[in-house]
């Protein structure tokens, strides 16, 4: 398992308290539902998202307003602190710290599609290169 204190994110540590204000051009409710049109086109049943490198927890908020259960994470203490302040008692969200590149625990369940914007996409990409036999769509 890969140390928090070797993942660089001291950028994101700073900008967390502007990341939103930063991204506010973003309509993350349209993203939400451009998600949502993939996930129902290529997996119909799918009720749980993940979200890596999820910030400030945005994009996750929005997902959970269409339904979604999401867990989001981030290696950014500062950005999840944020993510979870939106989430508050939501029992639709969980935010947690962790290093993306030791969530292949997570993915236990036989069928994963993976669905990549920004950081998220590298991850996505790494994780279909590293572990192709867990991937079912990308």
């Amino acid at each position: 398992m890969t140390s928090p204190e070797s993942v660089p994110v001291r950028p994101y540590e700073g900008l967390a308290p502007i990341y939103d204000y930063v991204m506010r051009h973003v309509d993350y409710v349209h993203w939400a539902q451009h998600v949502q049109s993939l996930l129902r086109r290529h997996d119909g049943d799918a009720d749980h998202v993940l979200e890596l490198a999820c910030g400030t927890g945005n994009a996750a908020c929005a997902l959970a307003s269409l339904g979604y259960v999401v867990s989001g994470y981030d290696a950014s203490e500062e950005m999840i602190a944020v993510a979870r302040e939106k989430a508050e008692s939501r029992q639709d969200l969980q935010f947690e710290v962790r290093d993306l590149r030791d969530l292949v625990d997570l993915f236990a369940g036989p069928r994963l599609v993976l669905i990549g914007h920004s950081m998220g996409g590298g991850v996505a990409s790494l994780f279909a290169g590293s572990w192709p036999e867990a991937l079912e769509k990308l």
